[in-house]
Order: structure tokens, then C-alpha cells, then sequence
């Protein structure tokens, strides 16, 4: 019985870590070529001009002058053309009213803040945060 008992257990073992190994291989990260005209260098305080960023996934892998980071860059990343902008790489406007929804004029406001729930106004803050 105790053969029995520890085959089966050794056999949901072994079961579950294959699963775990088929789950846990990761997909490829996206990459974006992003050519710069002017890049905004914040740790020397400096303009720099005709800059390229490569990023992989959610993260910026590497910046620099933007023949050298194009070379990085492999054949199917997407490639975005900011040569007539000036980029400040990780910068994220976190300014936003979540509470009020959609082209916000005086009235809109109005009616949003006076007739609405405050519970209402936070599940369509939520909704749309998504």
C-alpha cells in the first residue's frame, strides 16, 4: 500500500513540474526602435541630438547615438520615428482626474460631480483605469 501511495505521489509530482515547465517558458518581448532627434539626458544635463532607444518588453534596453542602437535593434522591431521631437526617455505623465470621465467641459464637470455617486463615479474610474 505504501508502494502504491508513493508511486502516485511521486507521479503528481512529476506531472506537475512538467506543467510548471510548459507554462513557464516566456514569449518574446516586444522591441521598438525609437529614433530621437533630440533626447533629453538627465543625469549630465544635456541635449543630445540624433539619439536612438531600444526597447525590449516594458523596459528600455539601451540608448545611444542612433546608428549604433539601429544595429542593436534586430530586423522585426517596430521602429518609431520621433527624428522632428525631443524625447525624455521614462518620463510618464501621471497627471489624471480618474474620478471624471470623458472631454471634461464646465458642465460635464457639473453634472458628473452634482448628480452622480461617489461609488458610481469610482467603478467608472476603475473601469476605465484598465
Amino acid at each position: 500500500m505504501k508502494k502504491i501511495i508513493s508511486a502516485t505521489l511521486i507521479n503528481f509530482v512529476l506531472l506537475a513540474t512538467l506543467n510548471f515547465a510548459a507554462f513557464a517558458q516566456e514569449t518574446p518581448k516586444q522591441m521598438v526602435f525609437i529614433k530621437a532627434g533630440r533626447l533629453i539626458d538627465t543625469r549630465n544635463g544635456k541635449v543630445l541630438t540624433n539619439q536612438g532607444i531600444l526597447i525590449e518588453g516594458a523596459r528600455i534596453k539601451a540608448v545611444g547615438a542612433v546608428g549604433e542602437i539601429q544595429k542593436q535593434a534586430p530586423a522585426n522591431a517596430k521602429t518609431i520615428d520621433l527624428s522632428n521631437a525631443t524625447v525624455l526617455p521614462g518620463l510618464a505623465d501621471c497627471h489624471t482626474h480618474v474620478l471624471l470621465q470623458g472631454d471634461i467641459t464646465a458642465e460635464d464637470y457639473d453634472e458628473q460631480l452634482l448628480k452622480e455617486s461617489i461609488p458610481y463615479r469610482t467603478i467608472r474610474a476603475t473601469m476605465a483605469a484598465r
